[in-house]
């Protein structure tokens, strides 16, 4: 999968974040565990650069504000944030 510069970000909760690659490419980010930082923090990092290929995220984290690394676990394209936060809703309710 190929990320181009990021342009933005939304969080859905302390475990889940979309990431907006120019006006068009939104991706879900799933941390390895919970990253409550991302729920308080304005701004984020992320060790993506512009136009990495991803194949796994073996090494790959976001850095909110409080200065915590979380671990990425995953990263899925998606048509939108909707359809993001639609597949982070049906996975709680498949896992309860």
């Amino acid at each position: 999968m190929q990320i181009g510069s990021i342009s933005g970000y939304s969080v859905i909760d302390d475990r889940h974040l979309i990431l907006r690659s120019g006006a068009s490419s939104f991706f879900l980010v799933t941390t390895a565990t919970r990253c409550s930082g991302l729920n308080f923090g304005v701004e984020i990092a992320t060790s993506i650069t512009g136009n990495q290929r991803i194949c796994q995220p073996m090494s790959e984290f976001v850095i909110p504000d409080d200065g915590w690394r979380c671990r990425i676990a995953s990263i899925e394209a998606v048509e939108n944030e909707d359809a993001a936060r639609a597949l982070v809703e049906e996975r709680r309710q498949s896992a309860n």
